[in-house]
């Protein structure tokens, strides 16, 4: 008879090693997946700072787009019109200046001659201007056109990559997150595996005389509610296990 009671004790001993061997590698898992589950939250945040700076980047790329190659420089026409007039009217001054210094009269058609002459140098001159004007503004426009469709391509390609470095971003955050949510359902299956471990533990530690008083005395007692967390602690009930134990001690219903 006592070598059958050492031989039960022994069997026990090496049950609650196992169970913590089994316990500690338990905790082992669960702790390198809070790692993981930290890890990935991490790399989520990231992503999504990425992503915010890529859409940033993308928004002022549309709106804002460089001008600074439209720009050219236009040339002075107009105070190459004026110089032109100042010496027209500085060969027409000339003589009467000459004359009245040396007090000799001057024609009439002399000075219409001269008037005439520089009018039409003047006119010529101008219209030389306009001329040239002309094929500037000419040029201008042909190289703003050419400006402007290299900046519409260069952006257009810009947004293109932008969209496509988006969309990869996209992508790496769902796959982030899924594997996140089947990081957490496992660490959640863990923690109710290593409860019901410490829960069935507990329960091999209880002493089965005081269990059977206590039980009896719950079934003869009138006070049933205040033996509940005795039994509750005794078994190591789980919640739906305690609540239809609950029901008992109000005589809600029938036990089990």
């Amino acid at each position: 008879m006592k070598k059958k009671f050492n031989n039960e004790i022994e069997k026990l001993q090496l049950i609650n090693e196992q169970k913590s061997k089994n316990n500690d590698s338990l905790k082992s898992a669960n702790d390198e997946l809070n790692n993981k589950l930290t890890e990935k939250s991490k790399e989520i945040e990231q992503l999504k700072k990425d992503l915010q700076d890529k859409l940033q980047k993308l928004t002022q790329n549309n709106l804002s787009v460089d001008t600074n190659e439209v720009i050219s420089s236009q040339p002075a026409s107009s105070l190459n019109t004026l110089t032109a007039e100042q010496s027209s009217l500085s060969q027409l001054i000339s003589p009467m200046t000459l004359a009245r210094n040396t007090n000799t009269p001057v024609s009439l058609s002399v000075l219409l001659s001269s008037k005439d002459s520089n009018s039409t140098a003047i006119t010529n001159n101008n219209d030389d201007n306009i001329n040239n004007n002309i094929n500037n503004n000419n040029n201008n426009n042909n190289k703003a056109y050419e400006s402007t469709g290299t900046v519409e391509d260069s952006s257009s390609n810009r947004e293109i990559e932008l969209k496509k470095q988006v969309q990869n971003l996209m992508d790496l955050l769902n796959e982030s997150e899924r594997n996140v949510r089947e990081l957490t359902k496992k660490e959640s299956n863990l923690k109710e595996e290593l409860d019901k471990m410490n829960r069935d533990e507990k329960r091999t530690t209880v002493n089965m005389e005081y269990l059977k008083n206590v039980v009896l005395r719950f079934l003869e007692s009138n006070e049933k509610e205040k033996l509940v967390p005795v039994i509750t602690n005794l078994l190591q009930l789980d919640s739906k296990e305690i609540e239809r134990l609950q029901a008992i001690s109000e005589n809600k219903r029938k036990f089990w």
